[in-house]
């Protein structure tokens, strides 16, 4: 069964509906639409094809279809067999089935009720025109669908799918057509729709008709014109799971387009239709946003102002007449910048929109925004959205001014000319966020706050009786000559650590005690200069600090305090022990002696007032009772005192016959030169 021409070895077979086709040849395949004397009517790949291309002289089946066109009940189908007079072979017997397969019809591809948007390129971000604030060139949002209306300040989401966010420039847009549509074996790819051989599509943006294409064409095809139309797969056809086409179950797959040119500034939105006479299937919609001016990219900021630091000053911790921040005192300053342009004509969404992100022995405690076009922000925030739009007129045009509270968390900072202690800055930059991939985000330079003086001091181990750890100035003593018991705890001699060392009183020849140092008072700070840098200084301090870079009175500085004898008896030898990075020598004679200078160099004496006069620690003492000022103490013979206090010194003492009475005090004097270079971290008493 063929159509070649007839022979001795061949027949033709044809099949028609009569009214509907002509004579189809049942050995070609079928093409749809072509139903005509002469044209194939075989199903190309059915199941149940066998022998359809050659010899006969087994079972042939051949699958037939006249197309959409159906054999009506009790109606007939016409065959048609020709063979030559010549013909030598015979067929034995015909057998029909109504239809062409054996399994369950197939299912059809659904309407063409939805489409997306594939455009990647969208941001969601805040707006700043709408209802509320008219911009000019921007189409406010009213919302469609599911998606309402979207007000200046509100948020416009991009989901993935069908809003895809706020683009800064415009592009061709696109998405496929019923997008929702899985694949369903042999019924239909994913994608498709139904109807695919009738009516148009209409692609429908911002209301008006952009493109209509007409179905009525089996082949793949598009009308795009300036990027906007569609482009449709050939048509495809249901099939059983036999492969028998239900011509009646027409799809296809396809996409659609939108140029630039019918696009707007703000808000836009398509949908398609699927006109088939006076019906339309209509999809959803797919909405976008357009801000031009996204491509402009003029955010800015400005350097930045660190303020000077300042704190409570009922919380400042007082020692040697220098003030020093606490924790307590939280010492605060502010970083204030401006920042423009952030808000046109949409602005950042996220919670992290004021960031500061340098923040070196600091923290944020506290953010203020204020603008002309924002409402006023100001919340114990480290972090903080941007500030809604107040939606005056222009107000997407505003600046912004930054003030962030700065809280100093860097600790004990103490700088002092012999680094002795870790001395701390504070470091802070702030950030103002646009959009991503639209306007850039902008950064502060980083600035710089000056060296802290920052301490808390503790009384630690220092007691009455015998231990001098210099923490704090509990047991020391105004300079004086303390010519009885009484005058070592009277009240006009006790030390007063907030009173500064150079105002022409008692105090005037101090050391500086700090933190566990004794040192010159040229040696803290800056030289001595301990003012801030409000008060003509250079760190941040507490207002109002002393300048001992130039001290009054005395060139030599000294350090009172006084011990205890805590019993159970009168004692006339003892010892003390004195550590730290000092040489102690003696005031005046050749024994031990050494000028005070710039060196590491001390005196050290010590009274019972009431018993003795001033004895000196490095003279020996020799038999001599100290009943003179300047008389030696030491009860080592000569050439035995260990000077260097660098490892600790242990000092022998005596007062000869002399006691030291249950109860009564000694009075230390510590004296170096204002330039000293040495320090004392440790005198203690041995009884």
């Amino acid at each position: 069964i063929n159509n070649s021409s007839l022979s001795t070895d061949n027949v033709q077979f044809y099949v028609k509906l009569p009214g509907t086709s002509g004579w189809m040849d049942i050995s070609q395949n079928f093409v749809y639409g072509a139903i005509a004397d002469g044209n194939g009517a075989l199903i190309n790949g059915a199941d149940d094809n066998s022998n359809t291309g050659g010899s006969a002289t087994a079972d042939s089946v051949h699958c037939v279809t006249f197309g959409s066109a159906s054999v009506a009940d009790d109606q007939y189908v016409a065959i048609k067999i020709l063979a030559n007079t010549t013909w030598t072979s015979y067929i034995e017997n015909l057998t029909f089935q109504l239809g062409a397969s054996t399994a369950s019809a197939p299912t059809e591809a659904d309407g063409l009720d939805n489409i997306d948007l594939d455009d990647a390129a969208g941001e969601t971000a805040k707006l700043s025109f709408g209802a509320s604030n008219t911009v000019t060139g921007y189409y406010p949002v009213r919302g469609l669908g599911s998606m309402g209306a979207v007000n200046s300040n509100g948020v416009y989401t991009d989901n993935g799918s069908t809003n895809r966010g706020v683009f800064k420039a415009l592009e061709v847009m696109g998405g496929t057509l019923n997008e929702d549509v899985v694949s369903d074996g042999n019924n239909h790819p994913a994608d498709s729709f139904k109807n695919a051989f009738t009516g148009s599509l209409l692609l429908v943006v911002n209301e008006v008709t952009a493109s209509t294409l007409s179905l009525a064409n089996l082949s793949s095809n598009n009308n795009l014109s300036s990027n906007t139309g569609f482009t449709v797969g050939a048509v495809g056809f249901s099939t059983t799971a036999d492969d028998i086409p239900d011509y009646t179950k027409p799809y296809r797959v396809g996409t659609y387009s939108i140029g630039t040119s019918i696009q707007r500034s703000g808000w836009n939105h398509a949908r398609v239709l699927h006109r088939i006479g006076a019906a339309d299937t209509v999809t959803n919609y797919v909405q976008w946003v357009v801000d031009p001016s996204g491509s402009t990219n003029n955010t800015a900021v400005s350097d930045g102002l660190l303020a000077k630091f300042s704190g409570d000053p009922s919380d400042y911790y007082y020692q040697s007449g220098i003030k020093y921040f606490t924790a307590n005192s939280a010492p605060t300053a502010s970083f204030a910048f401006t920042g423009s342009n952030f808000y046109s004509n949409v602005y950042y969404n996220g919670a992290d929109g004021i960031t500061f992100p340098t923040t070196t022995n600091c923290s944020i405690n506290n953010i203020r925004v204020t603008g002309s076009g924002v409402t006023t922000f100001n919340s114990s925030v480290s972090q903080a959205s941007m500030p809604n739009l107040n939606n005056t007129s222009g107000c997407e045009t505003t600046s912004i001014e930054v003030t962030g509270n700065i809280l100093y968390g860097g600790g004990t900072s103490i700088p002092t000319g012999l680094s002795l202690f870790a001395t701390n800055t504070a470091s802070v930059k702030g950030l103002v966020k646009h959009v991503a991939n639209f306007k850039s985000n902008r950064e502060t330079s980083t600035r710089n706050s000056a060296t802290f003086l920052f301490h808390s001091g503790a009384i630690g181990s220092t007691t009455a009786n015998d231990k001098e750890y210099f923490n704090t100035e509990t047991y020391r003593i105004v300079s004086g000559n303390y010519v009885d018991q009484a005058s070592v705890t009277a009240g006009g001699n006790t030390w007063n650590p907030q009173t500064i060392m150079n105002n022409d009183d008692a105090h005037d020849d101090g050391m500086v005690v700090v933190n566990g140092f004794l040192i010159s008072p040229l040696k803290i700070g800056a030289s001595g200069d301990t003012r801030s840098s409000l008060n003509g200084g250079s760190l941040e301090a507490p207002a109002g600090n002393p300048n001992y870079s130039t001290p009054a009175g005395e060139n030599i500085r000294t350090f009172y305090r006084y011990l205890r004898n805590p019993g159970p008896t009168s004692l006339n030898n003892f010892s003390l022990y004195v550590s730290g990075n000092a040489t102690i020598v003696a005031k005046q004679g050749s024994v031990h002696f050494g000028t005070l200078g710039t060196n590491n160099r001390i005196n050290i004496e010590m009274k019972i007032p009431g018993v003795t006069a001033w004895g000196d620690l490095a003279i020996p003492q020799g038999g001599v009772n100290p009943t003179a000022d300047g008389n030696g103490i030491f009860n080592g013979g000569n050439g035995n005192l260990d000077q260097d206090a660098s490892n600790g010194s242990n000092v022998a003492i005596t007062i000869g016959s002399l006691d030291w009475l249950v109860n009564d005090y000694v009075v230390l004097k510590v004296s170096a030169h204002k330039d000293w270079t040495g320090s004392i971290t440790e005198i203690t008493g041995s009884y």
